[in-house]
């Protein structure tokens, strides 16, 4: 058997087969790491600011289905050298908002497997650690793009079966047919690959509008001082209404809640706000076990029970747990409420027994519907606050004296209501 020289001997469709695998599965587990929390992916888009929320919603739908496509295109070698590029196209636009949340000193999780959204410390080193990852498969997806044939993959299929009568004409001739033909097959392939991606997006934005559908009904169980829609808890009455969305794991939502409590304090003493807090259950995937938001929120609905709810958010804010944790226990719970300075019996009980879970279900799902995915968010007579900045309470105050100016809110999100 003759040998040929290792000079002939070319390692390229090897490095491009592993390139292809290693692409087509990082691109699966990502998207696949987000497609059971569209949600949270919604989210994680959403917590870099850079959309307004209707847009942050269709990105984070079409985001995971769109990678999973990819992935699997780029482990099938189907259009090989156009789903390069495409993963070159989003690795581009991955580092480009990365950099984006760093240069802006925003402190949040990237997103990129599942998650996202604020983290209370590490974000500035992971940022450095994500856009180096995002630059070396930038590189292999830069090779690939160039270097697209390898074993095993569809591709190689549009170069078989070629008619005898080709075989045999002049070899000049010969080698334009072929190389029209693969062109031609080419061309359809990258055509179907595109519809396959953009079908799958679609997809994807429609399971999350159906997810964005707002609850039908409120639960049963509803705590005191529910506002009229029953997704609010009035903790006081004035003529401007101001409506916090909040999360009680939220790193960001305790940096506010500090800034915002002078503020808050003195607008109420004056009688000036009607201030209205949404315990949220966003969050509940960022403690081990899942949960922990949601049940701090149960709890503050119980506080509620008791006329203690902005002291208990101020007393669980100042006893929040790190993510990733288990959260603060039942027992703990109860025990911020003795902190709080409630002294009944029956809101031990009440957290004991979950009694509010469902309502904090129902809140959440009526935020959700109504483009909110990040928390802190903060309206004012409806109008929508930025506290994003370093002096979240300045913000806020700003806005109740326009609002104020303007006059007393007739509809909408900011109208007064029990």
């Amino acid at each position: 058997m003759l040998m040929r020289p290792v000079s002939q001997i070319t390692a390229a469709p090897w490095l491009a087969l592993a390139a292809r695998l290693a692409l087509g599965t990082v691109m699966l587990w990502a998207g696949l790491a987000k497609v059971t929390d569209l949600r949270g992916s919604d989210a994680a888009v959403a917590a870099y600011g850079l959309v307004p929320a209707e847009a942050a919603r269709l990105i984070g739908g079409a985001l995971p289905f769109t990678e999973i496509a990819v992935g699997l295109l780029l482990v099938a070698g189907a259009a090989t050298r156009f789903t390069a590029m495409l993963t070159a196209g989003l690795m581009t636009v991955y580092i480009a908002v990365i950099a984006s949340a760093w240069a802006r000193g925003l402190s949040i999780d990237c997103g990129c497997f599942g998650g996202g959204g604020q983290v209370t410390q590490g974000a500035q080193e992971g940022y450095a650690m994500d856009i180096a990852r995002d630059a070396l498969l930038l590189a292999v997806t830069v090779f690939l793009a160039w270097y697209p044939r390898a074993p095993w993959a569809l591709d190689n299929r549009m170069r078989q079966g070629e008619p005898r009568e080709a075989r045999t004409a002049d070899a000049v001739v010969h080698e334009m047919v072929l190389r029209r033909r693969r062109r031609r097959r080419g061309r359809l392939a990258s055509v179907l690959a595109a519809v396959v991606v953009a079908t799958a997006a679609v997809g994807g934005i429609g399971a999350i509008e159906a997810s964005a559908t707002a609850p039908a009904a409120a639960p049963g169980h509803v705590p005191a001082g529910a506002t009229a829609d029953k997704a609010g808890l009035v903790v006081s009455v004035g003529r401007v209404r101001v409506d916090i969305y909040l999360d009680y794991l939220c790193p960001e939502c305790r940096i506010a809640e500090g800034s915002f409590a002078p503020v808050l304090t003195r607008l109420e003493s004056e009688h000036e706000i009607s201030l209205v807090y949404h315990p949220l259950g966003f969050l509940d995937s960022y403690s081990s076990p899942a949960g922990y938001s949601s049940r701090a929120a149960a709890a503050a609905a119980c506080a509620a029970d008791q006329g203690k709810l902005a002291a208990y958010t101020s007393v669980l804010y100042g006893r929040q747990p790190p993510e990733r944790g288990p959260g603060l226990s039942t027992e703990q719970l109860i025990a911020a409420g003795t902190a709080a300075g409630i002294t009944a019996p029956s809101f031990a009980s009440c957290v004991r027994s979950g009694k509010y879970a469902a309502w904090v279900t129902y809140v959440s799902g009526v935020a959700y519907s109504k483009d909110i995915a990040v928390t802190p968010t903060v309206y004012v007579n409806g109008q929508q606050v930025d506290v994003s900045g370093t002096d979240p309470g300045s913000a806020l105050a700003q806005a109740v004296a326009t609002a104020a100016s303007a006059g007393p809110v007739s509809a909408g999100t900011g109208r007064p209501g029990r």
